[in-house]
C-alpha cells in the first residue's frame, strides 16, 4: 500500500531494498493478479474460440489454467525486458545508479496494475499510474532529475507510437497501391 498512497516515500526507503527483495514482493503481486485475473476471466462472458470443437469457451478450465500460467511468466519475462529497455533510456538520460536500480523501480512502479489491473475499466488508470511511479521509482533509485525520469519513461514509448504511425502510413499506402493497381 506504501507504494500507492505514498510512493516517493516508498521508493526512498526502497534504496536500501536488494533486487531479490523487489523480485519477491512483485512476484506476490503477479501471483495475486495472475488469480484474480483468472477468476474475472472464468465469469465474465466470453466469445467462444473459433476452430474448436464445440467451440471452446474462454472461461473452460484449460483456458484459466494456461491464462493463469501465461500472466506468471509474462509478467517474470516483461520485468525484465521492460527493465532492460528503460534502463537503456535511463542511461542515456543521466541515469548511472545501475540496472539493479532500474529493475526495482519497475518491480515496484507495477504495484498499481498488479493491485488494480484485473478489473475491467480501472486497469486504464491503473497502467497509468503505473507509469508515474515509474517515473517516481527511476528518478528517487537512480537519482535523477523529475524532468530526465519522465524522458527516460517517456522516450521509450514515444518511439513506439512512432513506429506505429509509421508502419499504418506504410500499410495504408500498400493498400491504396494494391487497390489502385487493381482498378487501372
Amino acid at each position: 500500500k506504501g507504494f500507492l498512497l505514498s510512493p516517493v516515500e516508498s521508493f526512498q526507503k526502497a534504496k536500501g531494498d536488494t533486487f531479490q527483495d523487489a523480485f519477491i514482493y512483485y512476484l506476490i503481486l503477479l501471483v495475486v493478479y495472475a488469480v484474480l485475473s483468472t477468476i474475472v476471466a472464468a465469469v465474465m462472458p466470453q466469445p467462444a474460440i473459433p476452430g474448436f470443437p464445440g467451440g471452446m469457451p474462454f472461461g473452460s478450465g484449460v483456458f484459466l489454467i494456461g491464462a493463469f500460467i501465461a500472466s506468471i511468466i509474462g509478467g517474470i519475462i516483461g520485468l525484465f525486458i521492460l527493465g532492460v529497455i528503460l534502463h537503456i533510456f535511463v542511461y542515456l538520460f543521466g541515469g548511472r545508479r545501475g540496472i539493479t536500480e532500474t529493475l526495482k523501480a519497475v518491480a515496484y512502479g507495477y504495484t498499481p496494475s498488479l493491485i488494480l489491473g484485473w478489473i475491467p475499466i480501472v486497469n486504464f488508470l491503473a497502467a497509468l499510474y503505473t507509469l508515474v511511479l515509474f517515473v517516481f521509482g527511476i528518478r528517487e533509485l537512480q537519482e535523477m532529475s523529475t524532468t530526465r525520469a519522465i524522458l527516460a519513461v517517456l522516450a521509450p514509448i514515444l518511439i513506439l507510437i512512432a513506429i506505429a504511425i509509421v508502419a499504418a502510413i506504410l500499410f495504408a499506402a500498400f493498400i491504396i497501391t494494391a487497390v489502385l493497381s487493381q482498378i487501372a
